[in-house]
């Protein structure tokens, strides 16, 4: 359920029939501009000369690449060929080997699919390249624009303080760390940092103030109810407890190892954490049993720390070595035991995963995305660490709360004091340059309400604060993409660099001032309402479809009709769920006359209901689960109870990996690293631009910067040396990184989208085949292309069969030496070398030329066949 909230009374206004599709637009049209005075304030702040002087090199560097592996993962001819690649590795060990002719076959399929992937990426490389260039100050104009994410709908998850009088609530987390001292054996006392105001253990980011009367540390919830946004407490990210704690002097102290050097050339003490390779402590070559130097002991001891503060008071105190030695020794009896299962269930496996292709089709499947609409985990998830199995949380969606987003409308269930309805209320603008307002302007919220009869209510409700875990993007709109209606666009960049010219300092007049940017934002609304107003209507109008609909509940319940279920319920399948839009969709008008309005939308990850399977990989043409659902997934052991997703992937470079912070560029905002594993794409991080850093991830990239966007100044570490919240130039360059990849990202789906061959090949990922449909050597191939031989000259492109399966004959048919016998190549009688010739055919008419004759009538119903 959502947060707490004031009891406000609620104003009638009509049926929701009738009322719920203009509530609804005048809601987005206020939202959109209260957004618009924020984006503009920050474009003519950008134009002063401490901004203007700042260029970022990737607002410079215009290559956009590292899209490979994402077409492959969404094109259906990669997907089968990784499909039968896997397929040859699970039955290598027990099949016979393929026979000539399916070797042939399966050849011929891997030329094609390498032909087909080839060529889709070099339509995509063009289309890029084609991209017409824009001074800086157009694009940053642009760039705005699209933080505004008009079109876009998003899943937005919200933290919630756990319910007190549930018992499955009360579960330990993995906590920070603190250094308490050295104990009588000079081995580190590490404890779990607590919160100087409510005393609770701090599990995720923390807010740090040095004061007269010592460090003062306040957990996130504290900040959010108490503190927030005040300047003197500065975020600080889960770290290390070793390298913030264990300084030269105390290594000194550990190490009591007389083989080791303390003291340098120079004559000055050494450190002598981290431990160098060239030192000589004491235990290094021997086993963990033995005598060890403490310093060679502190990372068991930051493990065991972390275990024993994952336990409950009620839980036996085994050590995590224990339990280490344990698991290890059932390791191999469970490797054995699987190997036996697979083998017996090998054709049953199989059968099970085609029916579970093909049931995702099932309309009648009413599962929530990710997975069952109860949320409920079991605890012996292999995923899950073997030292956290024990406190895993059957309950892992317990203190999220998930609303859908529709530009600024904000749409959810399960609120306090909505009478079982869907509460509808504005976001907060996205955080730009300018600090945006304290949000008392934005208390309008709409209610529907009623099970038999939807009725609309009106009401003014208080905010709060909000925290929210992540942001998963659903639809992305392509406003301000060069994806439509370019002219306009043009028309509204231009009308908004003019008016960031024309408002003036509030020093000037307070009242002056906001005349002015009242005439410009309405200037900006007209066109706006041009641009937006034929897609946003239908977008609202299918979203006040299924509201009015008492077919879709809207009473909040944890089995049936929990936020994640009721988010799923409101997205139209017919109309989202393909990855790109059609590239026509028609709208009528009152006397039914059609416009043909183009694309929806730019490209779609709204899933089928029940669509979520969890990835394995098998081999380097499998993908693994991205990021953000593995920060989905792992809310059940512990992580998510104080860090959202960005704090969490930052953990690893803080925390986990012990670095002390990011290691190459663009790491600080999108905290991964974009080398691709087996090599699939060359550029290793470190060495990538923006482009590449986001594209390895398209989907996180896009939630993780609408994460950003929802972020305050206040909840990001200072820069290194500064003592204040991020502003002026750094704050600027945070903003522009996160803009610049997004438009980077918009980029690339936009050439995708328009490639009429990306089109065709991913539209299998909304439309599977069904097990019962008509294989494609029923289908009607459409006609070859007409030969032109009316060009005299030219090149001739042929395709020769080396090794053929056909065999001919030669038979005499007079006893006469001179009569000629009777011969018979039996070209293509084997299906084999129609196989090799289809795909030879298809390369030899990709590149331009087209075969002639009887060959060309017996290759095209097969390559008909492989492409389909």
């Amino acid at each position: 359920m959502a947060p707490d909230a004031p009891k406000t009374p609620w104003k009638g206004v009509g049926p929701a029939d009738a009322y719920l599709h203009q509530a609804l637009l005048d809601m987005y049209w206020d939202g959109v501009k209260r957004e618009l005075a924020h984006i503009l304030m920050t474009l003519k702040r950008w134009q002063q000369p401490e901004y203007t002087e700042t260029v970022l090199p990737d607002e410079e560097d215009d290559f956009i690449h590292g899209y490979d592996t994402f077409l492959d993962q969404v094109s259906e001819t990669s997907w089968d060929f990784a499909h039968r690649h896997n397929e040859k590795l699970h039955d290598k060990k027990e099949d016979p080997p393929p026979s000539y002719e399916e070797a042939l076959r399966d050849r011929a399929r891997d030329l094609l699919a390498d032909y087909k992937s080839s060529s889709l990426k070099s339509g995509i490389r063009a289309a890029l390249t084609e991209r017409r260039p824009i001074s800086t100050l157009r694009r940053r104009a642009r760039m705005l624009l699209q933080a505004g994410g008009f079109l876009d709908i998003d899943k937005v998850i919200e933290y919630r303080e756990p319910e007190v009088l549930s018992s499955f609530w009360k579960r330990a987390a993995v906590p920070q760390l603190c250094f308490r001292g050295l104990d009588m054996a000079c081995m580190p006392v590490i404890a779990p940092q607590l919160c100087t105001r409510c005393h609770a253990v701090i599990c995720g980011s923390s807010f740090r103030s040095d004061t007269a009367h010592g460090n003062i540390v306040i957990c996130e919830s504290c900040y959010t109810r108490h503190h927030y946004a005040q300047p003197q407490l500065l975020k600080s990210y889960k770290q290390s407890v070793l390298s913030q704690s264990i300084t030269p002097q105390i290594s000194r102290q550990i190490c009591r190892c007389s083989t080791v050097q303390r003291i340098d050339g120079d004559g000055r003490s050494r450190a002598l954490f981290p431990v160098d390779k060239g030192d000589a402590h004491r235990g290094a070559e021997l086993p963990p049993a033995s005598l060890h130097c403490g310093l060679l002991d502190l990372g068991e001891l930051v493990a065991e720390a972390r275990y024993q503060a994952t336990l409950s008071k009620l839980e036996k105190r085994t050590k995590l070595s224990e339990i280490k030695r344990v698991d290890e020794a059932r390791k191999e009896e469970r490797i054995q035991e699987l190997k036996k299962k697979s083998r017996k269930a090998k054709k049953s496996g199989k059968a099970q995963m085609v029916q579970g292709r093909s049931s995702l089709l099932d309309p009648s499947v009413r599962t929530a995305e990710f997975g069952k609409s109860a949320g409920i985990t079991d605890g012996e998830d292999s995923d899950i660490p073997f030292f956290l199995r024990s406190t895993a949380d059957k309950y892992p969606y317990g203190n999220v709360h998930m609303a859908l987003r529709i530009g600024p409308v904000l749409i959810e269930n399960g609120g306090k004091y909505t009478h079982g309805g869907a509460l509808i209320t504005s976001r907060d603008p996205p955080n730009l340059q300018v600090l945006r307002d304290s949000g008392e302007d934005i208390k309008h919220s709409l209610l529907v309400a009623g099970i038999t009869n939807r009725t609309l209510y009106s009401q003014q409700r208080e905010r709060e604060p909000k925290r929210y875990k992540t942001i998963m993007k659903q639809v992305v709109g392509g406003a301000f993409s060069c994806f439509f209606k370019e002219k306009l666009e043009d028309e509204i960049i231009d009308a908004l660099i003019e008016a960031s010219h024309q408002i003036v300092d509030p020093g000037l007049g307070a009242a002056v001032a906001a005349a002015i940017l009242e005439e410009c934002l309405q200037i900006l609304m007209a066109k706006l309402k041009e641009y937006l107003g034929p897609r946003i209507s239908l977008y609202l109008a299918s979203l006040a479809k299924r509201l009015v609909d008492v077919a879709v509940p809207l009473r909040w319940d944890f089995h049936t009709n929990n936020c994640q279920n009721f988010c799923d319920n409101l997205l139209d399948k017919e109309l989202f769920l393909p990855l790109v839009a059609p590239t026509d969709i028609s709208i009528f008008d009152e006397d039914k006359q059609a416009t043909i309005l183009g694309p929806l939308y730019l490209i779609s990850f709204v899933c089928r209901p029940g669509a979520y399977s969890k990835a394995i990989p098998r081999s380097k043409f499998d993908v693994p689960n991205g990021l953000t659902e593995e920060y989905l997934l792992k809310f059940r052991y512990g992580r998510h109870d104080e860090s959202d997703m960005l704090d969490t992937l930052m953990e690893y470079w803080y925390d986990w990996g012990g670095f002390g912070g990011p290691l190459y560029p663009y790491q600080d905002v999108f905290p991964w690293d974009c080398t691709e594993a087996y090599g699939r794409y060359p550029t290793q991080c470190g060495d990538c631009n923006l482009a590449k850093h986001v594209l390895a991830f398209p989907f996180d990239s896009w939630s993780v910067i609408s994460l950003h966007l929802a972020r305050g100044r206040h909840l990001y570490p200072p820069e290194p040396g500064q003592a204040q919240h991020l502003s002026g130039l750094p704050w600027m360059r945070n903003r522009l990184v996160v803009l610049l990849a997004q438009d980077i990202l918009l980029a690339a789906a936009v050439a995708m989208a328009k490639s009429r061959s990306f089109r065709e090949r991913t539209a299998w990922l909304h439309r599977p085949r069904h097990p019962d449909a008509a294989p494609p050597s029923q289908q009607q191939p459409p006609p070859p292309p007409p030969a032109d031989l009316s060009q005299p000259n030219g090149i001739t492109l042929a395709v020769c069969l080396q090794y053929p399966a056909s065999r001919g004959s030669v038979h005499i048919t007079s006893s006469d030496p001179t009569t000629q016998p009777a011969i018979d190549p039996a070209y293509l009688k084997h299906p084999a070398d129609v196989a090799v010739l289809a795909a030879g055919g298809l390369w030899v008419w990709g590149n331009g030329a087209w075969l002639c004759g009887r060959l060309c009538d017996c290759m095209w119903r097969q390559v008909w066949e492989w492409v389909s």
